[in-house]
């Protein structure tokens, strides 16, 4: 994945907007701001998003004038995808990234066979925090200890970096003849590093960007959000109004058991 150019302006890096972390009518009030008309950001929306272009100058709609100065002042989802491994089956890839301030986090690709009447799946399992601040002793992140959370941007980047590679290569396993290639992502879980509901607000709306009618498009009820039982978190997300679905992690049978593996459960038991 290629990572966009920073511009240098007396030996300072210009802070650019990452595209990928506004909802449309944020993206709307961004470009009114700089004197741009509003209905320019459906059409970057579609070219993030149904195109997935990384690259404004692919954004062949808007005027050149717009499309430079996106360059200047823009990033889409700035990451470099430093090593990648592949399971022997194919069924499974699990990419190494390298965000814009160095911190690594790691993002995999599940790809699931057709069985039944159920579908093939593509599902991506995406990190929202470069550490984990819960400490569960059986989880290598969270004995990393918590860096900083990922903002909407970065955690929509992960998704959209799986949708190019699918779309331009579509997917099938190896160890799987006859399976249905897949040229789409179809499902997330935000089971990856970190603890996404500490990391509220970045989350939910990274989820609104990908669910957007005019962007992503991904169905609500194919998003899964994972909790160690962060209880205040799960009653405010009860409220929100999206149907995700809510995954929370027990890992043992009893509450004694499960407080000596995970601190959490002494507070939320």
């Amino acid at each position: 994945m290629s990572i966009m150019p920073i511009i240098q302006a007396n030996t300072k890096a210009i802070k650019k907007t990452d595209l990928l972390g506004l909802t449309l009518p944020e993206m709307q009030q961004w470009l009114v701001e700089r004197g741009e008309a509003s209905f320019r950001a459906k059409q970057i929306y579609n070219w993030l998003y149904q195109h997935l272009v990384a690259d404004f100058q692919a954004m062949t709609n808007l005027p050149q004038a717009l499309r430079d100065r996106l360059e200047q002042e823009a990033s889409i989802g700035p990451m470099i995808a430093r090593s990648e491994l592949h399971s022997k089956d194919d069924r499974t890839r699990k990419v190494l990234l390298e965000l814009s301030d160095g911190r690594l986090i790691e993002s995999v690709l599940m790809l699931y066979p057709p069985i039944g009447e159920s579908s093939a799946r593509a599902t991506v399992c995406v990190s929202t925090q470069a550490g984990c601040a819960f400490g569960c002793t059986f989880c290598a992140t969270g004995q990393m200890g918590f860096d900083r959370h990922l903002s909407a941007g970065e955690i929509v980047a992960q998704v959209l970096l799986f949708a190019r590679e699918s779309r331009a290569a579509p997917w099938s396993a190896r160890g799987l003849p006859g399976s249905t290639p897949i040229d789409h992502i179809t499902n997330i879980v935000l089971m990856g590093m970190g603890e996404p509901l500490h990391n509220y607000n970045n989350v939910l709306q990274a989820l609104r960007i990908l669910n957007s009618p005019d962007g992503f498009t991904l169905g609500a009820r194919h998003m899964t959000v994972s909790t160690v039982g962060l209880v205040p978190a799960i009653r405010k997300l009860s409220e929100e109004p999206l149907q995700v679905n809510l995954a929370i992690s027990l890992h043992a049978a009893t509450d004694e058991l499960r407080s000596q593996t995970m601190p959490v459960n002494r507070k939320y038991p």
